[in-house]
């Protein structure tokens, strides 16, 4: 458990780095892009430091991503949580049934996640600050989802089932 804690605290301490580069690139989708390289230009440069915490009382298994100052990510009270970039305030979230290990993936403004309660949600990626937090959309899918969605053109790819 406190290794868990120590490579989460670590991942994303790596990760709120590229916020304050400036022109950090979007991390969209698990490993970075469609072809799941985890592959980027940037780098990188000590000294790191935290920008902020957020404290979600639960384990993350999944990986955060990143788009325009946003950070989305599930936990394992089986929520998904859009936090700012900049400040670490929680900007909206959402509960599913089960956990959420899946990374999300975010595409034309609409976040993609899986849940372990067997279902696909979407999200748009910004609510209002008085709008009701809900899925545009869900679908059922067959069984606990492990695996990360890919949203390439208007179409979500994921593997369902157990």
């Amino acid at each position: 458990m406190k290794f868990m804690l120590i490579c989460i605290n670590l991942w994303l301490t790596l990760l709120f780095t590229f916020y304050s580069l400036g022109n950090a690139v979007s991390w969209r989708t698990f490993r970075g892009s469609i072809t799941r390289t985890g592959l980027q230009n940037e780098q990188s440069v000590p000294p790191l430091a935290y920008k902020w915490t957020f404290d979600t009382r639960a384990n993350i298994i999944s990986s955060p991503v990143f788009k325009d100052e946003v950070v989305y990510f599930g936990d394992r009270n089986g929520f998904i949580r859009a936090i700012n970039a900049n400040t670490g305030t929680e900007l909206w979230n959402y509960s599913t049934n089960n956990w959420v290990d899946a990374t999300p993936a975010i595409a034309n403004n609409y976040v993609y996640v899986l849940s372990r309660d067997g279902y696909l949600y979407c999200f748009k990626a910004r609510y209002a600050e008085d709008e009701d937090i809900k899925p545009r959309w869900v679908q059922v899918l067959s069984g606990a989802n492990f695996s990360s969605p890919i949203a390439v053109s208007s179409y979500v790819y994921c593997a369902g089932g157990y």
